[in-house]
């Protein structure tokens, strides 16, 4: 009926915030023993709680526990929500994370207890994505319950129940919860329910009053059962125990007029994009580490026979996304929080670096390297590829992106010539080392690598006889100045920012003053979330030049290194400039030192009527240019009368654009866990203090940032190719090769992998990048299939292979 309050007895539980997660998994213990207890004693009682990874705790250490769960399951009065496996950020972790949080979730709910969640529930995450529906239909679920921002926070949200689309078509029936998902204790209760009968002189639907101690755990009381059941008995409309599934199957059966709401769901807490760079970056790298080397896996796999390391992979993904839980990814957990996230996300990139280099070195293995005049017989000094005067020693590049890529690879060992497998000559140089023994350098060559593919390069050493026919390098650099054959980059002499942005082609500067100069934010007012402020402007200062100088000139790139101090801190940046390369990238040292500041990197460009566009998980949004602070993953875009700018990054997920001029956040230094603390004196630990090092690079483009190349530019900064040393061998594989060919660029390949279903077949998962209805083409040489495929804007699909080559279109639950 439309005018029934559902009564949802759940236990919201963080498993990792103001405890680490050994303490976390203890509630998780003893608020289900707790539910079980009281589901025994009162008949009426419906208990529901999310997330698989809590469960499988249960079933590991507490089997009887778990045998109780099962029946109470089959029965229908313990009722698991939301497929994924916890409660995450929802705008941070990648499309191919939320594939996983919903795949083994789901595969896991579904062997466990014979049925997948139908209700997405995501009650504590801080913000949602636009594509958050693409993500849930894929993974089975039709029905959606949030409560972040509030109604306070976001107005112009519709309160209550609305339909939720996505730019790909997608949509869920979606339920903001209007006061808390803990309520808990008479007074509460009854000022909730007094709320919902007032909401019921607007609504058009029934409400779900959420009851249960929260956060670290409890669940319903005997005194909160006690008391909604003598409510009930009151009555008012009709009052039910119940589920986020009984309530959504009968509002869905009554003739509903419901608002409709097409965007993302924005803002809550605008500082956790920012704070704990650490988390950040280990999220990341990990992603990224794990579908490439997962990818590699599969070609190994199909090539050999051999079972690709399935087992391992979803031991490694579930420990990322347990990490990406909301007060864990946003960087608002205790500190000793992030010790453990040390070593479980380094547990996670350990599976991932074996399982590629394993792959890697069969694959390399197999390709032909031989070259006439090696043998046995050959002294041990010539055959060694590192020492080797003789012969060119063999390099394989492999590229684990969907498109071809033309780089700089690095190897260790200086060269006098580098071919490429037709024995023709490219660009190369010997650049200065980590190392501080021998010879000090390596060598920095330009390899063009096929999609999902590999190339063969020929280095021979420094001290050969070997004399190089390379073409003339386009790259200069001197005390202020970079420029290749696509743009030209100035700095300014007095603050170290770049005065000017040229792209070459068309002559049209792209900076409408000096950017990139470091920027001091004051960060005192704000709590680790920053709850209630939005936008961070309060510059109290810019860091000062301290050096300048030209680090290397010609050849494959240009290095100019900028160093900046403020105060007791410095900033470094080596600022790169690679032939053929339409973007300027910086590899950046911070050892910063200052409490309760934040650092930006402004960028301002010429022109009017800004527009901000961001890539978000699984797509990108355009928002106003009004200052807010604003989550993204690796590129964010400031474009005025056609011209912009991007800037790209390995690891950051904050900007704010503010009219013409874009800044991204590369630390927020705040107290670890401050919430809306009085900050009594202490000897604080702060989430950004000390070294970190990461990369940004910065593409200045005509036309829409989304139909550009930062797409390409983004998936190469955060995904460089692998070089692998290779020895002398015949082998059955060329020289040159791409194992899959997707015809049209905007059609991104996310995931390559076998079945978990340990059937030996594939899973081929592509997504549309630039917001346009595509047709492509797809060809996978390694297991002879290929097909046609057409995408809507921002469209993800997954395509089931069989061993005949068979083509089935499927979910995320494969």
């Amino acid at each position: 009926m439309k005018d029934s309050i559902y009564f949802i007895g759940n236990a919201h539980l963080d498993p990792t915030w103001l405890w680490r997660w050994q303490e976390g998994c203890g509630e998780v213990l003893q608020t289900f023993r707790s539910a079980v207890d009281r589901l025994k004693e009162y008949n009426d009682f419906v208990f529901t709680c999310s997330s698989a990874c809590y469960y499988k705790w249960v079933e590991e250490i507490d089997p009887a526990l778990f045998s109780d769960i099962r029946e109470l399951v089959k029965e229908g009065r313990w009722v698991p929500v939301n497929g994924w496996w916890l409660q995450p950020d929802c705008n941070m972790p990648c499309a191919e994370s939320f594939a996983r949080q919903a795949l083994y979730s789901q595969l896991y709910y579904k062997e466990k207890f014979g049925k997948i969640c139908t209700v997405g529930y995501n009650v504590d995450s801080f913000g949602h994505g636009a594509m958050i529906p693409k993500f849930l239909n894929n993974a089975g679920m039709r029905c959606y319950v949030m409560m972040r921002p509030s109604a306070e926070e976001n107005p112009d949200m519709p309160k209550g129940l609305f339909w939720w689309d996505s730019p790909d078509g997608s949509r869920v029936l979606t339920y903001r919860i209007p006061g808390s998902y803990a309520e808990s204790g008479k007074n509460a209760i009854d000022g909730a329910l007094e709320s919902l009968k007032e909401e019921f002189g607007t609504a058009n639907h029934g409400m779900m009053l959420f009851y249960g101690v929260g956060n670290h755990g409890g669940g319903p009381t005997k005194g909160d059962i006690e008391h909604l059941t003598a409510v009930k008995n009151e009555g008012y409309g009709t009052m039910k125990f119940s589920s986020p599934e009984e309530f959504f199957e009968e509002q869905c059966n009554l003739p509903l007029d419901l608002p409709g709401w097409d965007t993302e769901l924005q803002h809550h807490a605008s500082g956790c994009y920012s704070a704990t760079s650490l988390i950040k970056q280990l999220n990341r790298k990990t992603e990224n580490a794990l579908i490439g080397a997962e990818k590699w896996s599969s070609v190994s796999s199909a090539l050999t026979g051999e079972k690709a390391a399935t087992e391992e992979f979803a031991k490694a993904w579930q420990k990322l996304c347990y990490n990406q839980f909301h007060d864990i990814l946003c960087g608002c957990s205790i500190m000793e929080a992030y010790e453990d996230a040390k070593l479980q996300l380094g547990f996670a990139q350990a599976i991932a670096q074996d399982e590629e280099n394993k792959a890697l070195q069969i694959i390399a293995g197999r390709v032909d390297t031989w070259l006439d005049g090696v043998s046995d017989s050959v002294s041990c000094s010539e055959r060694h590829h590192c020492r080797n005067l003789a012969y060119p020693r063999p390099v394989i590049v492999f590229n684990s992106l969907s498109r071809k890529v033309i780089t700089a690879v690095r190897t260790y060992h200086p060269s006098s010539r580098v071919t490429d497998s037709e024995g023709r000559d490219v660009l190369f140089s010997n650049v200065r080392s980590s190392r501080s023994n021998d010879s000090h350098e390596d060598t920095v060559f330009l390899a063009e690598i096929p999609a999902l593919g590999y190339a063969l390069y020929w280095l021979w050493h420094k001290d050969s006889d070997a004399v190089s026919n390379a073409p003339e390098s386009p790259v200069k650099a001197d005390s202020y100045s970079l420029e290749n054959e696509i743009i030209r980059v100035e700095f300014d002499s007095a603050t170290g920012g770049i005065s000017s942005l040229v792209t070459k082609a068309d002559g049209k500067e792209h900076l409408a003053r000096a950017s990139l100069v470091p920027t001091v934010i004051d960060n005192s007012k704000p709590d680790t979330w920053a709850h209630g402020i939005f936008s961070f402007h309060d510059v109290i200062g810019t860091a000062s030049l301290s050096e300048i100088k030209v680090v290397e000139s010609g050849g494959v790139r240009g290095v100019i290194r900028v160093k900046h101090t403020y105060k007791n801190s410095y900033i470094s940046q080596d600022f790169i400039l690679e032939a053929g390369s339409p973007m300027l990238r910086s590899k950046v040292r911070i050892l910063w030192q200052e409490p309760l500041t934040m650092v930006k990197m402004p960028v301002s460009i010429p022109g009017k009527n800004p527009v901000a566009t961001y890539e978000i998980p699984g797509g990108f949004i355009k928002r106003k240019a009004n200052g807010d602070e604003d989550p993204a993953l690796t590129w964010g875009d400031v474009t005025a009368d056609g011209n912009g700018v991007s800037v790209i990054t390995d690891s950051k997920y904050s900007y704010d654009c503010d009219g013409c001029t874009l800044s991204l956040t590369v630390l927020r230094n705040s107290i670890f866990a401050d919430h809306f603390s009085h900050r009594p004196e202490a000897d604080f630990a702060y989430c950004d203090e000390g070294l970190q090092r990461f990369e940004y690079g910065v593409y200045p483009h005509s036309g829409d940032a989304e139909k550009s190349e930062v797409s390409r530019l983004a998936d190469l900064l955060n995904n460089k190719p692998v070089a692998v040393p290779a020895g002398y061998h015949k082998g059955d594989l060329p020289r040159k090769k791409s194992f899959i060919n997707i015809g049209k660029d905007n059609i991104r390949l996310d995931c390559f992998k076998q079945c978990e279903d340990g059937s030996g077949e594939y899973i081929l998962r592509l997504s549309e990048t630039a917001g346009v209805k595509t047709k492509t083409s797809v060809v996978c040489n390694l297991i002879e299939a290929g097909f046609w495929a057409d995408f809507e804007p921002m469209e993800t699909k997954t395509f089931r292979i069989d061993d005949e080559g068979y083509i089935t279109e499927t979910s995320y639950l494969e």
